[in-house]
């Protein structure tokens, strides 16, 4: 018959054990929130440490912006795509990227958006460089 220190002993060896064989990673995203819209620009606060030229996500329209203009306090993105699908209060997501588009053989001929996404409806440019 175990004891009720060793029933107790076990149980914690046990958490553990399992706690090691789990790997935690926190998630940490910087995010802001859209101000105003007009004309496919777009103001964001609540936004901190952007860097010129970075993209921005928005996962409510699914868009990209780019940040052109950086205030204290005030953000503002040129849209890159259907700017009426953002509204105000949005959520916007600081990626750490920079816009860039994959380099080769494979993007000769190819009509691209501006993020590289291609616009003449084959498929999908997967670069070797």
């Amino acid at each position: 018959m175990i004891n009720s220190k060793e029933f107790v002993e076990k149980i914690f060896k046990n958490a553990i054990n399992g706690l090691k064989k789990e790997s935690f990673s926190p998630v940490y995203k910087e995010e802001g929130i859209v101000k105003d819209i007009g004309d496919g620009i777009i103001e964001i606060e609540h936004l901190k440490d952007v860097g010129f030229y970075e993209l921005l996500y928005l996962p409510k329209a699914d868009i990209y912006a780019l940040a052109l203009k950086i205030d204290k306090g005030l953000i503002k993105a040129v849209v890159l795509g259907d700017y009426t699908k953002i509204e105000v209060k949005d959520e916007v997501i600081k990626t750490s990227k920079a816009a860039s588009i994959a380099v080769g053989y494979e993007i000769l001929g190819r009509i691209i958006d501006p993020l590289g996404n291609p616009l003449d409806n084959k498929e999908k440019i997967e670069s070797s460089i």
